[in-house]
């Protein structure tokens, strides 16, 4: 009995995890279920929705870091340095009422302030930061994220929910949380 599916449903990590991600799509925890069908029916959909990662569906939201400092298009470079610095981190975001539109990265700084000598007290972020920015949503997949760092050979994803920005997720998130990524990670080193 309980190895079964049914026993397995019923257990109540999975109701409750079940009940989280459920509150989180929408739905209200106090609509009452009235059979076990409709239970059964919420359990399938909330599997192959991918919506958690019982489902063995890794999610951005999973592993993404939350708190991300960003930084102004008219704040200067010595500004964005300082932050980045003040917090050991290699890239901002740059944000316009909380919605990303660029990024600066060490890279960013090196080729387009130090290499040709300019001024970081005088350069302005919206002239050095790599746009258009390319994000992610919280529910997508590890492995895609993965893709799209791969292929636009970019090494930092933000992530954004309803077009505010909500996270970042970079290439040491995955390696860290799903080992099996190297692959294609190794893909987007060999490139740079």
């Amino acid at each position: 009995m309980r190895d079964s599916p049914l026993w397995i449903l019923l257990k109540p990590q999975t109701v409750s995890m079940l009940m989280e991600d459920l509150f989180r799509m929408g739905f209200h925890p106090f609509i009452p279920i009235r059979n076990i069908q409709m239970l059964i029916f919420l359990f399938i959909l909330w599997i192959c929705c991918g919506v958690h990662s019982m489902s063995g569906i890794l999610l951005v939201r999973d592993v993404m870091t939350r708190g991300v400092k960003t930084v102004r298009p008219e704040d200067t470079i010595l500004e964005a340095v300082s932050k980045m610095n003040k917090f050991h981190i290699g890239s901002v975001v740059v944000t316009n009422n909380g919605r990303p539109i660029g990024i600066i990265t060490e890279r960013d700084i090196l080729a387009k302030v130090v290499e040709p000598c300019m001024d970081p007290a005088s350069v302005r972020v919206k002239d050095v930061m790599s746009k258009p920015v390319i994000t992610i949503e919280p529910n997508a997949a590890v492995e895609e994220a993965a893709r799209i760092m791969a292929r636009a050979k970019i090494k930092k994803l933000p992530v954004v929910e309803g077009g505010r920005l909500i996270g970042i997720v970079t290439t040491t998130d995955i390696v860290r949380v799903n080992p099996t990524q190297v692959g294609i990670l190794e893909e987007l080193l060999r490139v740079r």
